[in-house]
């Protein structure tokens, strides 16, 4: 499949003096992560993200009305609309990055391509070919029946793909965790400085126990949203922007799993709990990388 065949959204754009404020404004009424930004010609020359805008805007402390140019990046990745969605993807993943413009031949910005779109279709391609070995496996053990008595194949590592695997798997570090009561010019330099795209609220557990229990999280997205309404960074506590209807993750669901539970509840972070326990926080760009790998090593068998 190729881009221009996909169901992208159309970008959202804006021109190089306009006002952080504005473009926070603009991604919390198209509840979009990134806005472009484009010349006179609708050429593109820049984009800023939910994560410029927490890094390089509330993090630094610029005044809301510094001209975007100022926070974006200019050196801007993008793709043709006749790129391959696999070779996307790759080069995504490769680069780290959650969004790029999709521009024409003569650089003008046609759409996003975001990986929300690639984890739905990656998703659903994965769990069908999951679902073509588990039943593979299975008739192949039904024609073997007659000529040797055996139990019934499990799924293991020779069997099934990478997209299997536990959630796990993916925690590479610590969560950082804040008091309901931080307040978000903190949370943002947090989201600067130890380079993740969430942080997760806890409280003191109710009657005194040891452990602390989780409540919400914020992410850069939820600081866009308090940037757009014009919250005072330095006043605003943690608690008055998190998400409080938590979804999360077990450390023993498999990654396809968490990919469904991230589409299903529109979030990009999953904390990942063990009883009462936070064991850590994956994003969507974790599982869109294992779900890659699964389509790559899936294709070559």
């Amino acid at each position: 499949m190729e881009l221009e065949r996909l169901g992208r959204a159309p970008a959202i754009a804006c021109t190089a003096v306009t006002p952080i404020s504005e473009v926070a404004v603009l991604m919390d009424t198209h509840d979009v992560g990134s806005v472009v930004v484009v010349d006179e010609d609708g050429r593109l020359s820049g984009i800023v993200t939910d994560r410029d805008l927490v890094v390089r805007a509330m993090a630094d402390g610029r005044d809301p009305s510094t001209a975007v140019s100022k926070v974006m990046t200019s050196d801007v990745l993008s793709l043709r609309e006749d790129t391959p969605l696999f070779v996307a993807a790759t080069e995504m993943a490769t680069a780290g990055c959650r969004r790029m413009p999709v521009v024409d031949e003569q650089a003008r910005v046609r759409g996003m391509i975001t990986l929300d779109d690639l984890l739905t279709v990656f998703a659903r391609q994965t769990e069908k070919l999951a679902e073509a070995v588990s039943s593979e496996m299975v008739s192949g053990a039904r024609r073997r029946d007659d000529r040797a008595p055996r139990t019934e194949p499990r799924p293991d590592a020779e069997h099934t793909d990478v997209a299997q695997s536990a959630v796990r798997t993916l925690v590479r570090r610590a969560p950082v965790a804040v008091d309901p009561q931080t307040k978000l010019r903190t949370v943002a330099e947090l989201l600067a400085e130890e380079a993740i795209g969430a942080v997760v609220v806890r409280r003191e557990h109710p009657g005194g126990a040891p452990h602390r229990y989780t409540i919400g999280i914020v992410s850069e997205r939820d600081v866009t949203h308090a940037v757009a309404r014009a919250m005072d960074p330095d006043t605003t506590p943690a608690v008055d922007v998190m998400t409080a209807e938590l979804a999360h993750a077990d450390p023993s669901d498999t990654v396809l799993r968490a990919a469904a539970r991230m589409m299903a509840n529109e979030v990009r972070h999953l904390p990942v709990i063990e009883g009462e326990e936070l064991v850590g926080v994956i994003s969507e760009r974790d599982v869109l990388r294992v779900l890659v790998q699964a389509l790559h090593e899936q294709s070559e068998v």
